[in-house]
């Protein structure tokens, strides 16, 4: 069944100030790649979102801005449309249990 980009819930992932550059990602491939092998091996088996590695590394946007952490509650109340997005400071975060196993069930 193809997707229908006119469906209301992807008009939420229509704004680009949620998305990452490529840039920001090859630095977090560059900043794993460069981790000792026993704390990669800590990785191991887990989902490794970009958020994070940017986050522990300090890493920001070609353009100097700081990227979008999809863990969290903020900005997963913003794509759901909730007025209290507003009101959600923006360093709470999902815990990493709970947000892999959703993403799993979908």
């Amino acid at each position: 069944m193809a997707s229908d980009k006119s469906d209301p819930i992807f008009a939420a992932y229509d704004d680009s100030s949620l998305s990452e550059s490529t840039e920001l990602v090859e630095l977090a491939v560059a900043a794993l790649a460069h981790e000792d092998p026993s704390t990669l091996m800590t990785r191991s088996g887990d989902i490794v979102l970009v958020s994070d590695v940017v986050a522990q590394y300090g890493l920001r946007e070609p353009d100097g801005s700081v990227p979008t952490n999809y863990r969290s509650l903020k900005v997963l109340l913003r794509l759901a449309k909730y007025r209290l997005a507003r009101l959600v400071p923006g360093f709470i975060l999902i815990p990493k249990p709970l947000f892999a196993w959703f993403i799993t069930k979908r």
